[in-house]
């Protein structure tokens, strides 16, 4: 374990207390996650109510609102059906509202046809009811990756039902943690790898990025505070699904929480590297779905085969774009990515995107506490050649990002390029962006 290890096992407690969470191990919870996770947690923060707990949802109705957009009727009915699908005797009085109409609707409607729970997919639309305090915002990311904002309404009949309903956005009742063959952690590891990632969280909601950096390997992405915490109280925090070797491992943490603005249920995903000096954070995605965490961690375990100690890997070197460049914005909003690799070297690759959410067009260098959570895919390339070249597998706006390659070997180590940044403007650009290379 890190140097740290005994502060960090010591702070543990205060910093979930400070985030708003006692550490317990309540019956209930812990019946749960072992039901969920096939084993006992390692550290279960105490709760009134159950995150899983949707028995609100058995009977019962919710009026819904869905404004409108060009795919809004498909979504509205994917998720309707979906609901019946696990609620079968609940009832939904679901409602398109045409684009541009949802203040006024919401305002004329009488009370007892008012929406309970709302999607909203224009920031137009949202801001009054921001303005009003009539609404908490969903704290987490829905799984039907709706672009867009869910909001309960806080003087709902049914509240108890209205909260159920939107941590059922997050959290599937069908969910079962996925096949593994990385299955070789020691339990100590494991525990390790969970209180780390508890702890971290914790230490993050709580403002303490100085706890939260004791956590974080040296070529971890950092990002930016989550505007979504000051106020917030963590009422569960749990791990459902640890796995990895020897070099490499990944937990999967489910978080509800709940303040004056948000309510809702998060899932975090957490990469671990072992260097020799213990387990620390090597990416971190504050807010990710199942599914979009489960398809990340098959990837790599599909691609670790072994745990055995092969030669130090080398880094790639990314060629394009290079570093500060200054980009039309592509017409398919894919840029060309580059780089090259010592030939003979085994790899998988992935390239790991942060962009700037704070300033459209930011001066270099691009600074970390301006960046959102690391973006992570892996690249369809053969790893066997001295050099690459793909269309970016993310799409790309005004505004300025950084990203890097990594190389995966079969036996889980990793190597990563340097960080570089980019700058992409609407009109074609007149130069390059001259300034020092990007903050580290």
């Amino acid at each position: 374990m890190i140097q740290h290890r005994d502060l960090l096992g010591k702070a543990l407690t205060i910093w979930l207390v400070m985030a708003g969470a006692a550490v317990a191990a309540d019956p209930q919870i812990a019946k749960d996650v072992a039901k969920r996770t096939g084993r006992s947690p390692t550290i279960v923060a105490a709760s009134s109510n159950d995150p899983l707990d949707f028995s609100a949802l058995y009977s019962g109705e919710l009026n819904i609102w869905f404004s409108t957009s060009t795919n809004g009727t498909e979504r509205q009915r994917a998720i309707v059906d979906a609901f019946h699908r696990d609620f079968p005797t609940f009832h939904i009085n679901d409602r398109a509202i045409p684009k541009g109409s949802f203040t006024p609707a919401w305002q004329d409607e009488s009370d007892d046809a008012k929406p309970d729970v709302a999607f909203i997919d224009n920031i137009t639309e949202l801001r009054p009811l921001l303005k009003k305090n009539a609404v908490w915002e969903n704290w987490g990311s829905d799984r039907f990756e709706s672009n867009g904002w869910w909001v309960i309404f806080r003087r709902s009949p049914h509240l108890e039902s209205a909260r159920s309903f939107v941590r059922w956005l997050a959290a599937s009742p069908r969910w079962r943690p996925m096949a593994i063959q990385n299955d070789g952690l020691a339990v100590q590891d494991m525990k390790t790898i969970e209180l780390n990632a508890l702890t971290a969280v914790a230490a993050l909601r709580a403002g303490k990025r100085y706890a939260a950096e004791l956590l974080f390997d040296p070529d971890g992405a950092r990002a930016n505070e989550d505007r979504t915490y000051p106020g917030l109280k963590v009422t569960s925090a749990k791990p459902l699904q640890t796995f990895g070797n020897s070099h490499l491992a990944f937990t999967l943490i489910e978080v509800s929480g709940s303040s004056q603005e948000f309510y809702g249920l998060r899932y975090m995903s957490f990469i671990f590297r072992n260097h020799g000096d213990g387990w620390r954070i090597l990416q971190l995605d504050r807010n990710t779905t199942i599914a979009r965490a489960d398809a990340l961690f098959h990837a790599f375990d599909e691609r670790m085969t072994s745990d055995a100690a092969l030669p130090s890997l080398p880094a790639p070197v990314l060629a394009e774009p290079a570093n500060n460049a200054k980009l039309a914005l592509p017409v398919s909003r894919a840029p060309q990515l580059a780089w090259t690799m010592v030939t003979g070297a085994k790899a998988s690759f992935l390239i790991e995107m942060q962009m700037n959410v704070e300033h459209s067009q930011a001066p270099p260098p691009i600074d970390p506490r301006d960046l959102t959570d690391s973006y992570l895919s892996f690249s369809a390339v053969p790893g066997d050649q001295p050099s690459y070249r793909i269309e970016a597998p993310f799409r790309v706006n005004a505004q300025p990002y950084r990203l890097r390659i990594w190389a995966l070997d079969p036996s889980g180590q990793t190597s990563l390029s340097e960080w570089h940044a980019m700058y992409f403007v609407n009109t074609p650009p007149t130069g390059p962006v001259v300034g020092p290379a990007i903050a580290q």
